[in-house]
């Protein structure tokens, strides 16, 4: 078992965790220009930080354990009940889960880059702040919402890297059991609520940023014209 396995797990918590806590102070709610829904951005961002950092913690214990203390009693104990299947060496790092974590630092590292350029005016609502300026230098050179282009990769980063072979609920099997989807299935529909109210967010955004600020986002919709991803959307 591989201590990068434990390290790249810490880093892409780290890419996560960025990605998902809001730079700044929460928007009031009678400020916000879209309804939040069922489930309110902050729920459904603290739900994938928790999630993931479960899922790192439990990694962790098993790493360490392995090369701390193999022969317990009681991490011989734990083994058996984390990974019923298959045992401590099954935890390792494989090309798919280094590849979904190299897309997760990416992510992290642009959307670190969208909070910077942004500065005060990045929220993780729909709103527009008093003395708002149109920000179109940086990544928002590139494309208009490089925010949601690095946002919407952790969910493939995070669900490839927890689903690859060597990771651990992919090898405990977890899934496979009905009683765990009682708490999967809430976990699940947050991240999917999160994911959908992320895409439909798009035009919201662009109609706002263009009655605001008229010509000024015309022209930088002339300039950059595509939404995501640079020459595809």
């Amino acid at each position: 078992m591989s201590i990068a396995k434990l390290a790249t797990t810490l880093v892409l918590g780290l890419a996560i965790h960025v990605s998902t806590t809001p730079p700044n102070p929460s928007i009031p709610t009678n400020k916000r220009r879209l309804e939040e829904g069922l489930v309110d951005v902050h729920t459904s961002t603290f739900v994938l930080k928790a999630t993931y950092w479960a899922h790192a913690l439990i990694e962790t214990v098993i790493i360490i354990g392995a090369h701390w203390c193999p022969q317990s009693d009681s991490y011989k104990q734990l083994l058996q009940y984390l990974l019923p299947h298959g045992g401590q060496n099954s935890i390792s790092l494989s090309p798919y889960a280094t590849a979904a974590a190299v897309l997760g630092v990416l992510a992290g590292i642009g959307r670190h880059l969208c909070y910077r350029s942004l500065g005060r005016h990045f929220t993780f609502h729909v709103t527009v702040l008093k003395g708002h300026k149109l920000i179109t230098t940086g990544p928002y050179g590139l494309v208009r919402h490089p925010a949601y282009s690095s946002g919407l990769s952790l969910f493939p980063a995070m669900f490839g890297y927890c689903m690859a072979p060597g990771s651990w609920l992919r090898e405990s099997r977890m899934y496979a059991d009905m009683k765990a989807w009682v708490v999967l299935f809430p976990i699940l529909f947050a991240l999917a609520s999160l994911f959908i109210k992320s895409c439909l967010r798009l035009n919201a955004e662009d109609e706002m940023l263009r009655k605001e600020f008229g010509k000024e986002w015309e022209m930088w919709a002339r300039r950059v014209r595509y939404k995501l991803i640079p020459g595809v959307y």
